[in-house]
């Protein structure tokens, strides 16, 4: 069984100068590199995520519909696509993209219908029915 310390000193292995050799030393450097690490981690999968959204806003404009409405029908509709998935979709299958763009879309105006009707304006009802 490997002691707690020799565990530290083998993750200071690579460590520049005395932070691979002293212990206070090793230790402090690798929960630091710890934490970067995590942090590195969490701003990869945000800048990732950024990337997807760009990636659908630009396909679903082709669309005709910004991302903004596109992804608002998507959650209306209830389609259990996140997106990652509609991203490559959107790249690998544009035609089956349009589809879901075109589910979206319907949702969007059922969703409107909807509203629509559920005021108490006789005016706007009529345009709806």
């Amino acid at each position: 069984m490997v002691g707690h310390r020799q565990e530290m000193m083998e993750l200071a292995k690579g460590l520049y100068a005395r932070a691979k050799s002293v212990p206070k030393l090793a230790w402090l450097k690798v929960q630091w590199e710890l934490k970067q690490e995590n942090k590195r981690r969490h701003l990869l999968r945000r800048e990732y995520k950024f990337q997807r959204i760009h990636r659908l806003d630009g396909a679903a404009r082709e669309c005709g519909l910004p991302y903004e409405r596109f992804w608002n029908g998507v959650r209306r509709s209830g389609m259990a696509l996140d997106r990652k998935v509609l991203g490559e979709l959107a790249v690998s299958e544009p035609m089956a993209f349009r589809a879901v763009v075109e589910v979206a879309r319907e949702a969007l105006l059922e969703h409107r219908r909807a509203v629509l009707l559920a005021t108490e304006i006789p005016e706007r009802r009529a345009e709806v029915e």
